[in-house]
């Protein structure tokens, strides 16, 4: 015995404002196959990440990034339940942004 599907009767899709097709339980998968990268963008939702990311974007140690958020130089992660903590992706990279640029020293000039 299969499930029978529920049906849309045509005032519900002319009252959603809605064409039938859009209401298609796939059609978020197709239309994220669709969409550039700016329309991706536009949509997006900032992440949490964990210590693991964090450690790999920043190249910093567990304790150099507890001793940096001890002294303020850190962005502070959030409470996601319990014990568990992360930090908002935008932050870190607002974080690497604004580190400054490294000089290099000016090469000797060969006399």
């Amino acid at each position: 015995m299969s499930q029978a599907q529920p049906q849309c009767g045509l005032h519900d899709i002319l009252a959603s404002g809605r064409h039938h097709a859009d209401m298609h339980p796939n059609n978020a998968i197709r239309t994220a196959h669709t969409l550039t990268a700016t329309q991706l963008q536009s949509n997006y939702q900032d992440r949490l990440l964990r210590i693991d990311a964090v450690r790999f974007l920043t190249s910093l140690s567990r304790s150099t990034i507890y001793s940096r958020i001890a002294a303020g130089e850190f962005p502070h992660a959030v409470r996601v339940h319990g014990n568990c903590m992360a930090w908002r992706e935008s932050e870190i990279h607002a974080w690497i942004a604004s580190r400054p640029c490294a000089l290099l020293p000016a090469a000797k000039e060969m006399k």
